[in-house]
């Protein structure tokens, strides 16, 4: 605090964040910070199959639409109408 700022000491932390106790993770912290990024990660690979999912129904139902769409005006066309 020599230069007069209350936030420069490296033990004080910002206004409205809570002081992080510097000593080592025990094993019970550990575990949980590893459920934590298992949780996460598990979140992540469900999001990405549910784009890819959506994306693969939208592909496939608009390649049924154009398709469907041909294979009526050939039928039409070669009925005569």
């Amino acid at each position: 605090m020599a230069d007069g700022n209350p936030h420069s000491s490296s033990n004080h932390a910002p206004q409205g964040q809570p002081q992080l106790d510097e000593a080592p993770l025990t094993a019970a912290e550990l575990k949980e910070l590893r459920e934590l990024m298992e949780a996460d990660r598990r979140v992540k690979w469900l999001w990405a199959v549910i784009r890819r999912t959506v994306i693969w129904v939208g592909a496939v139902g608009g390649s049924i639409a154009v398709g469907w769409d041909a294979l009526v005006k050939m039928v039409l066309h070669s009925v005569g109408k």
